[in-house]
């Protein structure tokens, strides 16, 4: 059954912004030491904080970057939650599948923009043929996610 299109506000964005996927090494319950708002350098290391607030990641380099998708999409989903439904251009399809879903398997990913972990699933598949979910996110940071990669 389809859904209806959910309205988001106006992102705070501007510009594209990637979206990193890096390996969790480790989780704190205690707020990260301070960070800025920009996304650490795909080769590095980086502590960054949950856009939730509460927990701070401990993440290695970026295993994947993408810096736009070939679809997107907000929706509402059985349980009254709204997630951002991807849809990745298909070199990046690929990719995922290869550095991600291979080599990740049954590890937790933090899912990375604007210098924050919008998610950190465990990944559970080996194969996601292009497709993603995100969930859990505010209308605003959905907002800011949509623009930042088809902007």
């Amino acid at each position: 059954e389809a859904s209806a299109p959910v309205h988001l506000p106006k992102p705070t964005v501007t510009g594209r912004s990637p979206m990193q996927f890096r390996p969790v090494q480790s989780t704190s319950p205690t707020p990260c030491p301070s960070t800025t708002a920009s996304d650490p350098p795909p080769s590095q290391p980086a502590t960054l904080p949950a856009v939730a607030g509460g927990t701070c990641y401990d993440l290695g380099p970026a295993a994947l970057t993408i810096t736009s998708v070939a679809h997107i999409e907000v929706v509402n989903d059985p349980d009254g939650q709204q997630d951002i439904n991807l849809t990745f251009q298909p070199a990046d399809g690929a990719a995922f599948d290869r550095q991600i879903g291979s080599l990740y398997y049954q590890h937790q990913v933090g899912i990375v923009m604007f210098g924050q972990v919008l998610e950190a699933p465990t990944i559970n598949a080996t194969q996601f043929n292009g497709q993603a979910t995100i969930s859990g996110l505010d209308p605003q940071t959905e907002a800011n996610v949509v623009a930042a990669l088809t902007g």
